[in-house]
């Protein structure tokens, strides 16, 4: 069970850490990146939920992976699996850190989404690779921990990403917060929908998961390192303005009073 654990969850750690020590501009408190982590993981409470209605409107929508579904099917059945999926991850950061004033740069939108997209990931990858373990033993457990943490656990985070980039565009720019809120939200459902889609199909489409997740990681990296110079750039702004501001406070307690100004002297 400990080797499991490690298995499953270690893909997510290691992710979540080289997140982490990126955030150098104003780090985030660890409580609240990891009650973020929580509601990820609860999110997928949601998610099922949401599955299951689909499943009942158009039966088989939801459960589609492996039964070699025409590509236009899987399509549809993806969708709803990246709707339920990514919209329970945005509602778990917009319920508790994006109420929060530690919330204060764009970076932190991407750190609070795959935090949140991790905590589903990790909960996901654990039932995977717990019940490839119990049918076909530390093999199982092996290949199944294996093939999640090069494909599903980072696609996760990819698209914790590209929806982060604009979560935190959003809180930094209350006027456009709704336009920003939903071009994350499809970014994200998009290319989870796309993913799930050549998986859902069985076939030798499967073969451009490759591609599909280069191409978020690039754009992921990419994302990140813009957000991280404007952030830290920013920063650096606000911090000399604030440093020209005390050195004239400063200048003004030290300067002499003006002549007159101190009546009950004379």
């Amino acid at each position: 069970m400990s080797v499991c654990l490690i298995v499953a969850v270690a893909p997510s750690a290691l992710i979540l850490w080289w997140i982490l020590v990126r955030d150098r501009a104003d780090p985030e408190p660890p409580g609240l990146v990891w009650g973020t982590v929580g509601l990820g993981a609860l999110s997928s409470v949601w998610a099922v939920g949401l599955e299951l209605l689909a499943d009942k409107l158009g039966p088989g929508m939801a459960d589609a992976a492996g039964e070699g579904m025409p590509l236009g099917s899987a399509l549809v059945a993806a969708t709803f699996v990246g709707l339920a999926e990514e919209s329970g991850k945005l509602l778990a950061v917009l319920a508790l850190p994006f109420r929060r004033r530690e919330f204060n740069q764009i970076f932190d939108g991407v750190l609070y989404c795959v935090a949140a997209s991790l905590g589903f990931a990790t909960l996901e990858n654990i039932l995977y690779v717990g019940m490839s373990g119990l049918t076909d033993g530390p093999f199982g457990i092996a290949l199944t921990g294996t093939m999640r943490a090069v494909t599903a656990v980072p696609g996760h985070a990819g698209f914790g990403i590209l929806m982060g980039l604009w979560v935190g565009a959003a809180k930094m720019v209350p006027r456009k917060r709704t336009r920003f809120l939903l071009t994350g939200f499809g970014v994200a459902t998009a290319a989870h929908a796309l993913y799930d889609a050549v998986l859902f199909t069985g076939t030798w489409t499967g073969i451009l998961i490759v591609p599909i997740l280069a191409i978020v990681v690039t754009w992921s990296l990419i994302g990140i390192r813009h957000v991280q110079q404007r952030d830290l750039a920013y920063a650096r702004s606000f911090w000399a303005w604030r440093r020209r501001v005390d050195e004239a406070a400063e200048a003004m307690r030290l300067a002499p009073a003006p002549e007159g100004r101190h009546l009950s002297d004379q």
